[in-house]
Formats: C-alpha cells, structure tokens, sequence
C-alpha cells in the first residue's frame, strides 16, 4: 500500500518536473495539481444555421417621354388677323376674273368668302393648341431586402490529449493551441 502511494506520488513529481507547469489547486487539498499536457487532435464541432442579411438593391428607372397639351379658349379677336388675310387672299381671288363692275363684285364676294372661311377654321379648331415636350429624368430606385444563406458556426472543440501514456476526449468551448490544462488530483486507494 505504501508501494502504490510513492508510485503515484512520484508519477506526479516527474509530471510536474517535465512540464514545468504544475500548480496546486487553489481551495483544494494538496493532492490535486493542474499540469499542462500536450494536444494531439483538435476537431472543431459545427451548428448548421440560417442567417438572414440585408442587402440594398438598385435600378434606374428611365420614364417615358411625356408631352402636355394646352388649349385656350376661343376668342373673337383670335380671328381677327386670320380674318384680315383670308379676305386679301379671296380679293385678290375673285379680281382675277370678270370685267368691269363684275370685277368689283368678284372682288368683295371673294374677300367675304375668304374672310368666313378663315374665322371659321379658327372657331373649329377652339383656339390654338400647342404641345409642351418635357425632358425625362431617369429615377435611381434602392430598396432594401433580405437575403439568407445557410452557414456552419463552430461552437466547440473536440480536443484529443494524453496524459500518463492514455489518449482523453474532453469538449471545450475556446481553441487550446498546442497544450491543455488539465487537473490532477492523487488519492490514496486502501482497498489493498
């Protein structure tokens, strides 16, 4: 029995001496030491997820070409000047043809055909009308979606080390580099 306990306890003293790093626990016996070992494997461990990002998207918008159409109401006095030169026109018309007083007469009917002819084209059409042509401006249109995509996220570490010629598994949260700490403690076993 007393073979077993200075077999353990000089496992522990030849452990701590070689690494250099052995620790007694703080509020435990003097039986237990931390000692640094060295990783022989690390496997991260992954959670499959679906993460959702924003994502802007923009396009230009070309408008169609618009025109605008004004009118005005009819006026008497709009047909004043088309008046004036229709009745020039349908004078000098009808002066070209008949003789003497048929002459005359040809003359002051063309006048007042070419006069009525024109107040009343002017009358048809209500006034003038004009059309406006306006410049389109292209539009920059952004709108904000959202895009998922399915991403893996490591969220441990399955880390292989050894320690006294045996190889442990233990889960841990943070990568450990190259060594591990890992407790040991030494308990006296009577059972012998």
């Amino acid at each position: 029995m007393y073979r077993h306990l200075m077999t353990i306890a000089a496992l522990i003293g030849s452990l701590a001496t070689v690494t250099g790093q052995a620790a007694p626990m703080a509020g435990n016996s003097d039986n237990a030491y931390y000692i640094a070992v060295p990783v022989i494997d690390v496997s991260p461990v992954t959670s499959r997820r679906t993460v959702s990002h924003p994502v802007q998207e923009c396009r230009t918008v070309e408008p169609a070409y618009s025109y605008r159409e004004h009118r005005r109401p009819y006026r008497q006095r709009d047909a004043v000047v088309p008046g004036i030169l229709g009745g020039l026109i349908g004078g000098l018309v009808g002066n070209q043809f008949g003789g003497g007083s048929g002459r005359t007469a040809l003359t002051v009917i063309g006048a007042f055909a070419g006069s009525s002819i024109a107040r009343q084209s002017v009358a048809q059409h209500n006034g003038y009308h004009y059309d406006d042509y306006r410049q389109p401006r292209s539009r920059r249109i952004c709108e904000t979606g959202y895009r998922e995509r399915t991403v893996d996220e490591v969220i441990a570490y399955d880390v292989t080390y050894e320690y006294a010629g045996q190889r442990f598994v233990k889960r841990v949260s943070d990568h450990p580099g190259d060594e591990i700490r890992v407790q040991v403690e030494v308990t006296p076993d009577f059972s012998s």
